[in-house]
């Protein structure tokens, strides 16, 4: 395979989002700079709710054995892999012994992974695993087309590891019609916001960044780089679609629809229309006073023109709508700065979504032909680190090399980088835990990350609607008159580029005339049902 683009994978992830709902809700998955982080926020607008009524016999699906078969797995990958067959003999020398399988990779480029297997689901080609979520390869739709085989059994029974490390209630992002259907990767999953702020800013300045809080506590500091720092804006737009004020899960409301929200942990899951919260309001004046007093640029501008300009030293402050654990080393290399990450956790403590689950999954498809030793390379990439590593990382010498064994941190050969591995799909999130990642830099290693990010996910709320996934087919004509009209007014007033006194107005009377009560009722129904169906 040649090299394929390297791409980041929250910045597909905002592409393949860019709908009204990943704008409105600005993020897994899932968004910000265009280069940094997921749309994480929305649930997923899906065509598909419908599973199928049965499962396939054994016959059908191969019986349980313990030759040697092969497992096959259909992915997507962002680097390159050109020496994919090595890997999968070196991962099936592992999984002939453990497993009593072989494995073969079948890694595909973002511009081919769609409908190459549309086409080879539909001629029904014998694949085993594939990676499966609400941006790529939709995960609704392979339900709803009766692709996928529920594993409400399975799991529990051939991957008792990977059961037993996510809690029941996570697990429900992946039911359908209360079924079962993707095998989650541990990532990020908790919803939280913030701000990278430079390190060498705040010196200059001397600022107490403990001050810095809630988004009202941010004028202080951001006017101290207006009057300091010359020609510096204190943040930027990193996305012309969103507003680093509205953030929904910032503000403790979780998306469960097209212009439809709740709080994320509402006894009685009531949902409304985002200005029917004080939170709105809140959000949109902020907005407007940062951009009346010259804290933002007068227009927004791409995400790969905001990279360029915050490399160039524009800005103070990149807006994150993940401020995850260390996620200053990772702008520190898209930016070239060394960062503070300082998140925002003044209106809702950190909360788990369906959006924030689902944009990383695999699923194990109906013309599998061992089931069992499918399921138990799933366990084996979840819970097994050497082979963890070897998908995510390829042969160790010829891949990769140890920088410091101990603390797990390890680099490219002499010779090697990014560009030019022969193996580097930069797609660890999506074989399986991340948590068995071996770190890539000092820093990462430093700030602990991964078990950080695990107490995170396990501390974090879950929102009352999870395993809820909106399907918009009936209303579809009005989502998009809706998606339109917002875009139109409710873009700029988040922004802060309109009045809020004199536009907010006039935003709900054309939201309503663009058909937003119709498809709030149609989302409440589908609510309504999903409730009674629990």
């Amino acid at each position: 395979m040649s090299t394929l683009t390297l791409l980041s994978r929250r910045r597909f992830l905002m592409l393949a989002g860019s709908g009204l709902a990943a704008a409105a809700l600005a993020s897994c998955a899932p968004k910000q700079p265009a280069t940094t982080t997921a749309p994480t926020a929305a649930p997923v607008e899906s065509e598909a709710t419908q599973a199928p009524d049965a499962e396939p016999t054994k016959a059908e699906a191969g019986q349980p054995s313990d030759a040697v078969v092969e497992v096959n797995y259909y992915f997507l990958a962002w680097g390159p892999m050109n020496d994919v067959e090595l890997v999968q003999d070196a991962m099936s020398e592992i999984t002939q012994d453990k497993i009593g399988c072989t494995v073969k990779l079948v890694p595909m480029d973002s511009s081919a992974f769609n409908e190459r297997l549309k086409l080879d689901l539909a001629a029904g080609e014998n694949i085993d695993l594939m990676y499966t979520c609400n941006w790529a390869n939709d995960f609704y739709a392979n339900v709803r087309n009766g692709v996928l085989v529920a594993l409400d059994d399975l799991l529990p029974e051939y991957a008792p590891g990977l059961w037993a490390s996510i809690k029941p209630e996570v697990w429900d992002a992946a039911r359908v019609n209360g079924k079962l259907y993707g095998a989650i990767n541990q990532q990020i999953w908790a919803t939280i916001n913030g701000f990278d702020i430079r390190k060498d800013v705040v010196e200059a300045l001397s600022f107490d960044v403990s001050t810095l809080d809630g988004l009202d506590t941010y004028d202080p500091f951001f006017q101290a780089v207006k009057d300091n720092m010359d020609g510096m804006y204190p943040t930027g737009w990193f996305n012309p679609n969103e507003s680093p004020t509205w953030w929904t899960g910032m503000w403790g409301l979780d998306g469960v629809g097209p212009m439809t929200y709740m709080r994320w942990d509402d006894e009685e899951t009531k949902l409304a229309f985002p200005w029917e919260y004080p939170e709105f309001e809140q959000a949109i004046e902020i907005a407007r006073r940062w951009y009346t007093s010259e804290f933002l640029p007068l227009e927004p501008t791409s995400g790969e023109d905001f990279v360029a300009q915050m490399k160039a030293g524009m800005y103070a402050c990149v807006p994150i709508n993940v401020a995850k654990p260390g996620r200053e080393s990772e702008d520190k290399a898209k930016y070239g700065f060394d960062f503070l990450n300082i998140p925002i956790q003044a209106y809702s403590q950190p909360f788990v979504t369906t959006g924030s689950v689902v944009p990383t999954m695999n699923g194990l498809v109906r013309t599998c032909q061992n089931q069992e030793k499918a399921i138990r390379l799933l366990e084996l990439w979840n819970t097994d680190v050497e082979a963890y590593n070897l998908i995510c990382k390829g042969i160790k010498g010829k891949h990769w090399v140890w920088v410091d064994k101990e603390r797990k941190i390890i680099g490219f050969p002499e010779g090697i980088t990014p560009e030019n591995s022969p193996y580097n799909p930069n797609t660890d999130w999506m074989f399986g835990n991340q948590f068995n990642a071996y770190y890539v830099d000092e820093a990462q290693a430093e700030a602990n990350t991964w078990e950080k990010t695990r107490e995170l996910n396990e501390t974090s709320g879950t929102s009352k609607a999870m395993g809820f996934a909106f399907v918009q087919d009936p209303v579809a004509n009005e989502v998009a008159q809706v998606t339109a009209a917002d875009k139109e007014i409710g873009e700029p007033l988040r922004q802060g580029r309109l009045d809020p006194a004199e536009n907010l107005p006039k935003y709900i009377e054309q939201m309503k005339a663009a058909g937003a009560e119709k498809v709030f009722a149609e989302v409440q129904k589908q609510f309504d049902e999903w409730k009674a169906s629990r």
